[in-house]
């Protein structure tokens, strides 16, 4: 995700559930958020617990939106299963003293799990749309809004689906 008014670029590695933001075009690490990890490259966002994430975007507030899919959500965060999720994450510091707080977060029920896809992205009314391939109920989209009340939930009968957008 290319952010034009700072020259930055994002970045979520989704094997290393990690969120990268890089200066453009000197392309220097400004941060990383995550997990930590040996390399020790990692510096704030240990407790956001996200995995497998993508589906990077900024929200109205600059939040960063991310659809975590989830993938070690039960030794991360103690789910009962796989579990998505979207996130919206305030970033606050500044000059290499970084931390992150969940501004949002929408669990999907488990049976709407998504193992490798999946979108997250808010809508000009603020409302979230997010989209999942479930395993076993083919694709799905809910619109919630910040205060994470559920609009409409809509199934697709199909997994042939990553991401949906409201016109």
């Amino acid at each position: 995700y290319f952010d034009k008014r700072d020259n930055s670029i994002y970045i979520s590695t989704r094997n290393l559930s990690r969120i990268t933001k890089i200066q453009y075009p000197s392309g220097d690490i400004i941060w990383n958020m995550g997990r930590e990890s040996t390399s020790g490259e990692v510096q704030f966002g240990h407790d956001l617990d996200f995995s497998y994430q993508h589906s990077i975007s900024l929200t109205d507030e600059d939040n960063i939106l991310i659809f975590d899919n989830g993938v070690y959500a039960p030794e991360y965060w103690g789910a009962g299963g796989q579990t998505s999720r979207a996130l919206a994450i305030e970033v606050v510091g500044s000059d290499g003293n970084y931390s992150a707080n969940l501004a949002f977060e929408y669990i999907l029920p488990e049976h709407l799990f998504g193992l490798t896809a999946g979108n997250a992205q808010q809508l000009e009314n603020g409302n979230y749309l997010i989209t999942t391939m479930g395993d076993n109920s083919g694709g799905n989209s809910l619109e919630v809004t910040s205060s994470g009340d559920l609009v409409w939930d809509a199934n697709y009968a199909t997994t042939l689906l990553w991401r949906a957008s409201r016109i």
